[in-house]
C-alpha cells in the first residue's frame, strides 16, 4: 500500500445542505393555516433567503412543487398531490407517496426553498493538502473482469409451431353449339396443424346451367377440429357444417355435433380413421324446421403412393336417433397429383354422392364429379 500525497488548490467552497431525518409523524387532526405573506431577505450574509409562504386550504395548491418545514425542524420538498382536513398527500422524488398530518407542517414554502449556508473563509492562494490513499495492484498480477453469464438462449422446436396448408381449386367445363352447357366449380381449403389440435375448414361452390338456365347452384362449408388425448390414437372431435342448395327441398341446412376419433392404422403412407359420436341437422325453409338429433359415424382413409400422388377417401352416415332408417350419408374420394416440377400445384380427380331419405325419392341421391386444378400457397 503506497501513500500519495495530492495537493488541490481550493478557489471557493460551495455547500448545499440537504437535510436528512427520519420521519416520525404522529396522527391527529388539525389545521395549518397560513396566510401568503413575503418576507424580505433581510440584511446581507443573513442565512435565509427571500421565501414565499403558501396557505394549505388554497385549493390553488393542488399540483404545485412546495418545501414543507415539520414540527421537528425536519423538511420536505415534493408537489401536493391532495389536501384534506386532516393530512397532505405529498409526492415525493425519492419516498413516493408520503401522508402527513397537517398539525405536523410548521411552514409551507412555495417551490424549492433551501437554507443558504455561508461558506468558509478561505485565503486566495492558501493549498489545502488532502491525503488520499491508493492500493496499488501487483505488477504481473491482472485484474480478473467481471464474469458475465450468456444470454439465455431460446430454443423453438418444430413440432411446437403451428403448420399451416392452404389451398384454392378452380374446375371449368362448358360447351356451346347445339347445347349451351357451362359448369364451375371452386373451393377453398385450410388446415392448422399443432402438437396439440389439428383444425380443417373446406368450402366447395358448384353452379351449372343450361341454355341459360341453372341447374345447380350449391355452397358448402365444413369445419372440424381435433384435440389429441392422452392416448396417441384417441382423439376429441368437434364440427359444424353449412350447405346453401337452391334446388333441395330446403334452402339451408345447419348441422353440428361432436364426438371421438380412433386410428386404427397410422403409418407414415398410410392412416385410418373411425368417429363416433352424436350431433344434429336442422333445415331452414324445408319441410321440417326442427332439429334432428342424430348420430354420427365416419371412415377416413389417406394413402400416399408416391411423392407426388395421394388418395383420399371418407364415408359418413348420419342415422336419425329417434328412427334409425332415416338417414342422410356423405360418400367421398378423391385422387391428387403433384405436377411435375411444381411444389404448390396439383391435379384432383374425385366424385362425392350425397344421399338424404328425408328428400323426396326423385332429389335424394346426387352424384358430383370434378376435374380440378389446386394452387397451394
Amino acid at each position: 500500500m503506497t501513500l500519495h500525497r495530492v495537493s488541490l488548490k481550493i478557489r471557493s467552497v460551495l455547500l448545499c445542505a440537504v437535510p436528512v431525518a427520519a420521519l416520525s409523524l404522529g396522527t391527529g387532526v388539525g389545521r395549518a393555516e397560513m396566510a401568503i405573506a413575503t418576507e424580505s431577505g433581510g440584511r446581507s450574509g443573513s442565512s435565509e433567503p427571500t421565501r414565499e409562504t403558501v396557505s394549505l386550504s388554497d385549493r390553488s395548491i393542488l399540483g404545485q412543487f412546495v418545501t414543507l418545514r415539520l414540527d421537528n425542524g425536519d423538511v420536505l420538498r415534493g408537489t401536493i398531490a391532495s389536501v384534506t382536513q386532516g393530512e397532505v398527500l405529498l409526492q415525493h422524488a425519492v419516498l413516493g407517496e408520503v401522508m402527513i398530518p397537517r398539525t405536523r407542517i410548521a411552514e409551507a414554502f412555495a417551490g424549492a426553498w433551501r437554507t443558504r449556508v455561508e461558506p468558509s473563509p478561505v485565503k486566495p492562494g492558501e493549498p489545502t493538502v488532502v491525503e488520499i490513499e491508493i492500493p496499488e495492484a501487483p505488477p504481473d498480477e491482472q485484474v480478473p473482469a467481471l464474469a458475465t453469464a450468456p444470454p439465455p438462449v431460446v430454443v423453438v422446436s418444430e413440432k411446437s409451431r403451428a403448420k399451416w396448408l392452404r389451398e384454392i381449386e378452380l374446375g371449368l367445363t362448358g360447351a356451346q353449339g347445339n347445347s349451351d352447357r357451362a359448369n364451375f366449380q371452386g373451393g377453398f381449403r385450410m388446415s392448422r396443424t399443432t402438437d396439440a389440435d389439428t383444425f380443417q375448414l373446406n368450402t366447395r361452390y358448384r353452379l351449372d346451367t343450361s341454355g341459360g338456365d341453372r341447374t345447380a347452384n350449391r355452397f358448402l362449408a365444413n369445419a372440424r377440429n381435433d384435440w389429441g388425448l392422452s392416448h396417441p390414437d384417441w382423439s376429441l372431435f368437434l364440427q359444424s357444417g353449412v350447405e346453401l342448395d337452391e334446388f333441395a327441398v330446403f334452402d339451408a341446412r345447419w348441422t353440428g355435433g361432436g364426438g371421438f376419433g380412433y386410428r386404427f392404422i397410422n403409418t407414415p403412407s398410410t392412416v385410418l380413421r373411425g368417429r363416433l359420436g352424436f350431433g344434429f341437422a336442422r333445415d331452414f325453409g324445408g319441410l321440417d324446421d326442427d332439429y334432428n338429433p342424430e348420430v354420427i359415424t365416419g371412415l377416413e382413409l389417406s394413402h400416399r403412393f408416391t411423392d407426388r400422388q395421394l388418395l383420399v377417401a371418407s364415408a359418413e352416415v348420419f342415422p336419425e336417433v329417434d328412427a334409425f332408417d332415416d338417414f342422410r350419408s356423405i360418400l367421398r374420394a378423391e385422387w391428387q397429383l403433384r405436377l411435375e416440377n411444381s411444389k404448390d400445384v396439383f391435379l384432383r380427380i374425385g366424385a362425392e354422392h350425397r344421399y338424404d331419405t328425408d328428400s323426396p325419392a326423385e332429389k335424394r341421391s346426387d352424384l358430383d364429379y370434378f376435374v380440378r386444378l389446386v394452387f397451394g400457397f
